[in-house]
């Protein structure tokens, strides 16, 4: 793993004057944090009632045969996925399977930039951070971008992927006698691995792909014919024509080789020593099965159905499921949306609230060790604040759309911050009477 130590001095001024630019960042996060709140609470509601109304008007329907009666009402039914279109087919490499899905996923081997700081107050007010940059090797899905490190040279990615992510399905896919249409294909994703050595690949062009990096320049020709990989277990395939390339670093192979497992093709010289551009690429796919489908029958497809409130909604689940556990699963997952909104929100605002009062903390940086007791100060009325002031925002997003709710919500926050402003009051009283105490009478000082 390789490191660079960076140290930089910061004066007190400076320092002030980032912490009143941080007040306008404050603010900005507490009016997001209040508009993703109130759209939470409020598309969270919408979800619930949307549900309930789909739970009372689902009518039971038969997979194998569509009832004519039923036509433009919300349907539940089980039937077995299945489609009559050719099979799918990797172009590039040629797995093919008689599938419903197939998906080709890409990781690359690539520098990856970590950065840790870690600063020190001076008396006066000023300071020293020193920031420390790790780069270290790792298989990553994502493209990341070496321009944007700290130290890009020796340390450069690839700018572009010789081969990338893919995802095709058949058009037309059925679940018994009913048509899926695109929101339900969509939620057909129990992928399984697909077995390389049952698969007979080819490796269409590409045979001669020298990598390029972010500061290379390729200029080659290559062979546009296919070439059959008969062996599968710990083969490979060299290239045979000819390239000319001109690159800045030396992490390229003069020529692809493909080495091929069970459940990857490994691109690169050694799959026991990758180094940069070296690849993994699976694939995967999902097989016909069971599932079960709420959404509106249209003719001989089943679509979204549409609700009073505007929202839509259409439901699969992978094998058998009734009308009330799949209305039950998609509550569950509207309540779990929610509560995660819910908290990010609450972090944003704390975030904003901590930005606003970081002034304070930084004029007090000449004593550091005041600055760190006003830091805690300052970091429990903001968490106070987001308390107040977020459970607020909540209660009156509910109060816009369920009154009754929206004013116990009111109450509780009013009644805990009586509670928290009579605590205060009685502290107050206690140490004022132990002060009392303390002093000696004038009778006492008379004697």
């Amino acid at each position: 793993m390789d490191k660079v130590s960076v140290t930089t001095h910061n004066s007190y001024g400076s320092r002030v004057g980032n912490s009143f630019k941080a007040i306008l960042w404050g603010l900005a996060c507490i009016v997001l944090s209040i508009v993703i709140l109130c759209r939470n609470e409020n598309n969270y509601l919408q979800q619930k009632e949307s549900l309930e109304e789909l739970a009372q008007v689902t009518e039971e329907a038969k997979g194998d045969s569509i009832d004519a009666s039923l036509e433009g009402k919300a349907i539940h039914f089980q039937a077995v996925t299945n489609s009559t279109d050719a099979v799918l087919t990797d172009d590039t490499f040629g797995v093919t399977v008689d599938d419903l899905k197939l998906k080709r996923e890409v990781s690359m081997y690539q520098w990856e930039e970590e950065e840790e700081t870690h600063c020190t107050d001076n008396m006066g007010g000023s300071e020293d951070c020193e920031t420390t940059y790790s780069y270290h090797k790792a298989w990553d899905e994502d493209h990341i971008s070496s321009s944007s490190f700290y130290q890009s040279a020796g340390h450069e990615n690839p700018s572009t992927w010789e081969y990338d992510d893919q995802e095709r399905s058949k058009s037309s896919i059925t679940a018994g006698a009913y048509t899926l249409t695109d929101s339900f294909v969509r939620q057909l994703d129990n992928y399984v691995k697909i077995n390389l050595n049952e698969q007979q690949l080819t490796i269409t062009g590409q045979t001669t792909q020298t990598p390029t990096t972010e500061t290379a320049t390729t200029e080659e020709k290559s062979d546009s014919s296919s070439s059959s990989v008969a062996d599968n277990n710990n083969s490979y395939l060299y290239g045979d024509s000819t390239s000319t390339t001109t690159t800045t670093t030396t992490n390229t192979t003069s020529a692809s080789k493909f080495h091929i497992f069970a459940d990857y093709i490994y691109v690169g010289k050694n799959p026991n020593s990758p180094v940069i551009w070296d690849m993994k690429i699976s694939f995967e796919s999902v097989h016909t099965g069971m599932v079960s489908v709420i959404g509106k029958q249209f003719g001989t497809e089943v679509r979204d159905y549409k609700t009073s409130n505007g929202r839509s909604q259409a439901l699969l689940t992978n094998g058998s499921a009734s009308t009330e556990d799949m209305i039950l699963d998609a509550q569950n997952a509207n309540k779990m949306l929610t509560w995660f909104l819910r908290l990010f929100g609450l972090i944003l605002m704390y975030a904003g609230f901590s930005s606003l009062f970081k002034f304070i903390e930084t004029i007090a940086k000449v004593i550091p060790f005041l600055s760190n007791l006003i830091g805690v100060a300052t970091g429990i009325v903001a968490f106070g604040l987001t308390l107040v002031v977020g459970f607020t925002t909540i209660a009156i997003a509910w109060l816009a759309v369920r009154p009754v709710i929206g004013i116990c919500c009111l109450v509780v926050v009013a009644g805990g911050i009586y509670l928290l402003v009579r605590a205060k009051k009685n502290k107050n009283q206690i140490q004022d009477g132990a002060g009392m105490e303390n002093t000696p009478s004038s009778d006492t000082v008379a004697q």
